[in-house]
């Protein structure tokens, strides 16, 4: 992300700048959130984002560089909970604990992002638009990377293991869009079930990996 540097200023109405700067930038994420979940990414504009979030486009320059820039941190921020969560999650397990267990809990936490309906509509959107999918695309990638370091033991830099884990994520991820636009017709409780048992067959095949020749 490109950003112009804003000047320190001082406190102003008890906030510093910099608590300032971050006030105004929940409030222009949470613009887009609401605005693409009532009409779509295509009525996205630098001008309804403002009005609704009551920031200037001054403002706005001053943290994002453009539209894409903006709708791209916006998802960013919502799927780097998502890891965040997961890592928490996994750190509360034993070491010793079963890996559906931990898959579960990935899958869960994936889906927990998706029941606010503004994250599901604007992950829905991301194919259409190129800060989206720059976004989904940086986030897959951090799964992939999440997933290997938590279950892939020494087979992590495997080049086979990289390409088995990059196909469950992104197939995941598919499949979880695939039932928030309803053409997967199974309960949440299905639906957790099958990604955590794909998920479990690809970590042991990547664990019966033998090292290459």
């Amino acid at each position: 992300m490109t950003q112009t540097t804003e000047p320190a200023g001082r406190p102003y109405g008890g906030q510093s700048a910099t608590e300032r700067r971050l006030s105004r930038r929940n409030r222009l994420t949470e613009a887009v959130l609401d605005l693409v979940y009532e009409s779509g990414i295509e009525s996205l504009s630098v001008g309804a984002i403002c009005e609704r979030a009551s920031v200037s486009k001054r403002h706005l320059y001053l943290s994002f560089s453009n539209l894409d820039d903006l709708t791209e941190e916006t998802l960013t921020d919502v799927l780097a909970h998502v890891a965040d969560r997961i890592a928490a999650a996994s750190a509360e397990l034993d070491s010793d604990a079963p890996r559906a267990r931990l898959i579960e809990g990935a899958v869960e936490e994936i889906l927990t992002a998706f029941d606010d309906p503004r994250v599901a509509r604007l992950y829905l959107e991301a194919p259409g638009n190129r800060g989206l999918r720059a976004a989904r695309d940086h986030a897959v990638a951090h799964f992939v990377t999440q997933l290997l370091t938590l279950l892939a033991g020494d087979r992590a830099d495997d080049p086979r293991a990289q390409l088995i884990a990059r196909v469950l994520v992104g197939g995941t991820t598919e499949g979880v869009a695939l039932w928030l636009r309803g053409d997967v017709t199974l309960e949440r409780t299905e639906l957790v079930a099958t990604l955590t048992a794909l998920g479990v067959d690809a970590v042991n095949h990547i664990l019966r990996l033998k090292p290459p020749h």
